[in-house]
């Protein structure tokens, strides 16, 4: 199985907006006639994935598909036909692969001496690690908060992170002017980018699974969403398949300017948004127009979902079919949930966007250290079977003042207990030592 694709030179960048034809070494991010996003058209329909670049490597780091699964315990517990496309099989973790190979590739063809990007995650990783394979420098734009954990995989790559004081947004700004100063490619959630993820939706064709009524996608800048259904558009133009299925975007209730959006008809943009699932956490998403149209085009849908409920599908996901992902992934699977009524009967696939290596400090933020017990076989069993284990297990993201009516603890070590579990879950830290050790006294 693999996927047909054809470089061509027989295309337009054009703007969603004001529909101007824009020149490529002038930008591939913003129109310069309006400021709103760019969409390649090709000027003729193919069998094959087009891609706009004149010539094509394939991926030189991917050596299959990523995998499309059925998810059988899932689908018998909520009466769906559940299947899930793991995008976290990619080389660096994440879905991001698919645009970082187009957009490494079209700065290695427009002359670029290197690639920049403003990024504290799955995309600094992914860029890095093609332009490391390509031997073309990178540069990765971060706020100064950010943490080494989020940056060690662009730095493995030999990218050079720029620090910076202030926000995001400042070090958006600075990226722009930096690849604006010099021979510079500037990557991102941009229109060559779209053009790789698309993949996504040839990948179903050459697995030969296209016939989905509804595909469940988490959402931040909507890219990734609008490069789907690009790539179904497109699939449908040639006679490939017959329809495309309804798409569904799916955000944080914390942070939901795009559902927010479509709700409003007309793009939302947000001060600051904050949720567990940081890889969606976007105050201003790039590509809304597009996310918009694509809703309208398959008569789609927007979801929310709440913080505990993403936290409860994660573990859902992990534990009953064996997925360990971001927590970004567990979006499809709570929208599944809240809304089963509508899709009963369905064929859904959840897309499973990036690893749950990526970000293990949700996990580790709602778990209870594991108490250091005495090295013989008596302390091991009275503490498999003193019930704190299944406890542990009932309480992880959920509110813990509920969770110890098979303990058989008494009301005061109940009272204790929760007092200090309660004030750590409301500081979202892991426990202390004086904590634990406060903990096992009990």
């Amino acid at each position: 199985m693999k996927v047909d694709v054809h470089p061509t030179t027989q295309y337009t960048l054009e703007c969603v907006l004001c529909q101007k034809e824009n020149d490529e070494t002038k930008t591939s991010t913003y129109c310069t006639f309006c400021a709103d996003v760019l969409s390649v058209r090709y000027h003729k329909t193919s069998p094959a994935m087009q891609v706009p670049l004149k010539a094509y490597q394939p991926d030189p780091l991917k050596h299959h598909l990523s995998t499309l699964t059925q998810l059988p315990r899932l689908s018998k517990t909520y009466d769906i036909d559940l299947w899930a496309k793991l995008e976290f099989e990619h080389p660096s973790g994440c879905f991001k692969d698919r645009g970082s190979a187009i957009e490494v590739q079209k700065a290695l063809e427009l002359g670029r001496d290197a690639i920049c990007l403003a990024s504290t995650g799955n995309m600094a990783a992914s860029v890095a690690m093609y332009a490391s394979y390509y031997n073309l420098p990178c540069f990765v734009f971060v706020p100064e908060q950010t943490s080494e954990a989020k940056l060690a995989q662009a730095t493995i790559y030999n990218a050079t992170i720029l620090r910076v004081q202030g926000d995001f947004a400042k070090c958006e700004e600075l990226c722009k002017e930096f690849a604006l100063s010099g021979n510079v490619y500037l990557a991102g959630d941009y229109v060559f980018r779209e053009e790789g993820q698309k993949d996504f939706s040839y990948e179903l064709l050459a697995q030969g699974v296209t016939d989905f009524d509804a595909i469940a996608i988490p959402v931040g800048c909507g890219t990734n969403f609008a490069a789907i259904y690009k790539g179904y558009a497109e699939m449908k133009a040639a006679g490939l398949v017959d329809r495309i299925p309804q798409l569904l975007a799916i955000q944080p209730e914390a942070s939901s300017p795009v559902v927010e959006g479509i709700f409003k008809r007309e793009k939302v943009v947000k001060e600051l948004v904050q949720t567990i699932a940081t890889s969606v956490a976007v105050a201003n998403p790039f590509d809304f127009h597009k996310v918009l149209h694509a809703i309208d085009e398959t008569d789609g849908k927007a979801y929310t979902v709440t913080e505990n409920d993403i936290l409860g599908s994660l573990r859902e996901m992990a534990v009953t079919e064996g997925h360990f992902t971001e927590p970004a992934c567990a979006l499809p699977l709570a929208a599944m949930k809240d809304h089963s009524h509508e899709w009963q009967g369905k064929k859904v696939l959840l897309v499973l966007t990036g690893s749950g290596l990526k970000d293990t400090r949700v996990v580790a933020k709602h778990s209870l250290t594991p108490p250091v017990l005495e090295p013989t076989i008596e302390a091991i069993q009275e503490y498999v079977g003193s019930g704190f284990v299944e406890m542990q297990k009932r309480a992880w993201g959920k509110a813990r003042s509920v969770v110890l009516a098979d303990v058989a603890l008494s009301d005061t070590r109940d009272k204790v207990f929760n007092s200090y579990v309660e004030a750590i879950q409301q500081r979202g830290k892991t426990l202390q030592k004086h904590e634990i050790e406060a903990l096992q006294s009990i």
